[in-house]
């Protein structure tokens, strides 16, 4: 007999019959009913068959890699903004006092948009090796 929380054993006892004499019929039709119901759940919701969590695994990681790779175009859009607005500043400087605060906003500038293209390669890098890890 199944014990709670048992979900290996399926036998179950036949139930007494009664005084009426349609009961026995109808509660064996509707343990059977159940039983193949458990053992539906058990074996298709539960324990789904991995080819078809493989096949939504791709779909996921492009989708996965096309957020990454837009995350990237919208960070580098904001600081093409903010580059642009900080070296207006920086050459203001040097024309309106003697250069020194301006030229070294300038070259910190420089230094970041010499990263940036770094970082945007690091990133696509990093997206199309998640596509080919679920091909």
């Amino acid at each position: 007999m199944a014990k709670l929380g048992d979900h290996t054993d399926t036998t179950w006892t036949q139930p007494e019959e009664s005084a009426l004499s349609g009961e026995k019929q109808s509660t064996s039709s509707g343990l059977q009913v159940v039983e193949e119901t458990v053992k539906f759940v058990n074996g298709e919701v539960l324990a789904p068959p991995k080819t078809d969590l493989m096949n939504m695994a791709k779909p996921i990681a492009d989708q996965a890699a096309a957020m990454m790779i837009q995350d990237m175009r919208g960070f580098l859009q904001g600081t093409e903004q903010i580059l642009t607005v900080a070296i207006a500043r920086a050459l203001n400087q040097i024309l309106e006092s003697d250069g020194l605060i301006g030229t070294t906003a300038l070259n910190k500038c420089e230094e970041l948009m010499t990263k940036l293209p770094v970082f945007a390669s690091e990133i696509s890098e990093s997206a199309i090796q998640i596509t080919k890890e679920f091909e």
